[in-house]
C-alpha cells in the first residue's frame, strides 16, 4: 500500500468513527454545535451548549483541552476566579449517548 492510499483510509477510518459519535449522540444532522480532536491513537467527541460563555469567552477545541484564550485583562481576570469544572460545565451540553 502506498502513502496516497494510506491516507485515504485513515481518511475513511476517521469518518466512520466520526460518524459513528455523531449517532451515539444523537447529533447525525450536526445541528448541535461540537468539539471534534484527534491524534494518531485518541480522539473525543464533545457537544457543546453554546460557543460563548462569561461575557464574550469563545470556547474552540483547544479549550475542551484546557487552553482557554481571551481577548483582554478583564476576561483573563474572570475566567482566573472561575474552576475548571465551571468553565467546561458553562459550555458543554451534558448528555449521555445510548
Amino acid at each position: 500500500m502506498n502513502l496516497n492510499e494510506s491516507l485515504t483510509s485513515y481518511g475513511k477510518y476517521l469518518k466512520m468513527v466520526f460518524d459513528f459519535c455523531m449517532k451515539k449522540l444523537e447529533n447525525n444532522d450536526l445541528k448541535i454545535p461540537f468539539n471534534f480532536a484527534f491524534e494518531e491513537d485518541w480522539f473525543f467527541v464533545v457537544l457543546r451548549k453554546n460557543e460563548y460563555s462569561f461575557g464574550g469567552v469563545s470556547m474552540n477545541t483547544l479549550g475542551c483541552l484546557g487552553s482557554v484564550l481571551v481577548k483582554n485583562n478583564t476576561l483573563f481576570e474572570l475566567m482566573m476566579e472561575k474552576t475548571s469544572e465551571e468553565i467546561l460545565e458553562s459550555f458543554l451540553l451534558e448528555k449521555e449517548p445510548k
